[in-house]
């Protein structure tokens, strides 16, 4: 039986440092993420459970990200309903154009400010200075 379920929203590709996979752990189960040579951007978009990361654990529920870097493992845990989390890999090719500053390993969209950009736009920005 399986615990999870991947799939691909933007495969990855020669010619991309980035890769988009929608992630879904089944209830009560845990699914081990981390890749060599990319960082993996998670959002959690539905469900709650736990990220653990170096015998961390860290809470997980709709609106939480979190950032597991190139060559560590993290373990994602779901609660009593599916987990679903979009996991963008990000490798050593794209540009880190601002510093992320402080590493955060969880963080919460509720938590995150709203910056102007051009026009009527605004972003959020997860990981990164404050």
């Amino acid at each position: 039986m399986s615990v999870a379920d991947a799939r691909e929203v933007v495969p990855a590709t020669d010619s991309s440092a980035l890769s988009l996979v929608d992630l879904r752990v089944l209830p009560r189960s845990e699914l081990t993420i981390g890749f060599p040579d990319s960082d993996a951007l998670l959002y959690t978009f539905a469900g709650s459970g736990s990220l653990t990361l170096d015998g961390d654990m860290h809470r997980l529920a709709s609106g939480a990200a979190a950032l597991v870097l190139a060559g560590e493992e993290a373990r994602l845990q779901s609660e009593d309903s599916e987990l679903a989390v979009i996991c963008a890999a990000v490798g050593p090719e794209a540009d880190r154009h601002a510093p992320l500053g402080h590493r955060e390993v969880v963080t919460r969209l509720d938590d995150a400010g709203f910056e102007k950009a051009s026009g009527a736009r605004s972003f959020q920005i997860l990981f990164g200075p404050r």
